[in-house]
This record gives structure tokens, sequence and C-alpha cells, in this order.
């Protein structure tokens, strides 16, 4: 038996069942903003995270980095991060205030701690980094973009 062959179709399984957990996730995160906050304003707060997940992966095919079981596993981690950085940001009363600056703050050091991950020679660590390097700034900038502040709203 050909182990390369056994290791890629085991690979190749586990992507795809990681795939369809992360639709599952995005699905349940969904239905759960919108029964907590409303439909208008649930779907408002996906956007930008689903946005920065897709950008994410963009950049990294620009960066000719390929798609695989180890670019998929982060996506879980921006999923949570970039919701916690929507909800923050809507709960935020003014974008100036310190939970702006702490946001920022959680951002720059989840960017360098994981981006380190980055620098890494062995190339499953290195995409794991890259994407949640992307993942997380454009999380952020997203949510603070698309999310304004609530004295805006009223």
């Amino acid at each position: 038996m050909n182990t390369g062959y056994y290791l890629s179709e085991l690979f190749k399984d586990y992507w795809i069942k990681a795939e369809i957990q992360l639709g599952i996730a995005i699905a349940i995160l969904c239905l759960l903003m919108c029964v907590v906050y409303g439909l208008k304003v649930g779907i408002r707060l996906m956007t930008p995270v689903i946005i920065a997940l897709l950008a994410a992966y963009s950049t990294l095919s620009v960066l000719n980095y390929s798609i695989n079981l180890f670019s998929i596993m982060p996506a879980f981690l921006i999923l949570g991060i970039g919701v916690d950085y929507t909800i923050y940001f809507y709960s935020n009363n003014l974008k100036n205030s310190l939970t702006s600056i702490a946001l920022l703050f959680c951002m720059l050091t989840s960017i360098i701690g994981f981006g380190l991950l980055a620098l890494s020679s062995t190339y499953a660590v290195k995409s794991f980094g890259m994407l949640i390097l992307f993942g997380v700034l454009y999380s952020y900038i997203f949510a603070f973009i698309s999310i304004p502040p609530k004295c805006l709203n009223d």
C-alpha cells in the first residue's frame, strides 16, 4: 500500500469534513445572531466576518498559497474572533472609547502571536499563521468600518 496516497486521501477527507463543519458553524452563528439581535442587525454583524474570511483566502491565493486542511482550521478561530469584534463594536457607544482601544490591542497581540507562525519554515504551520494573520486583520478592519457607533444608529 502506498502510504503517500493514503495520507493524501485521508487529508482530503478531513478537508471536506472541515469545510462542511465550517459552513455549519457559519450558519449556526448567523442564526444565533439573528435570534439575539434581530434579522437586520444579525446579518449586519455577520457580514464583516464572512467578508474577512473570503478576503483572507483571496490574499493567500494572490500570494500563491494553496488552500489545504491546515488553512481551513484557522477559519474557525477567525470566525470566533471576528464575531467578537463585531459584537464589541456594535455594543460600543463611541469608537474612540476604551473598548475600541482595547480591541485594537487585542487585534495587535493576536496578529503578533499568530503572525509569528507565518515565519515558520514548515508549510502547514506557515499557512496556518498566514491565514490567521490576514483573517484577524481583515476582521478588525471590516468590523470597524461596517459597524457604525450606536449614536449614529439612533
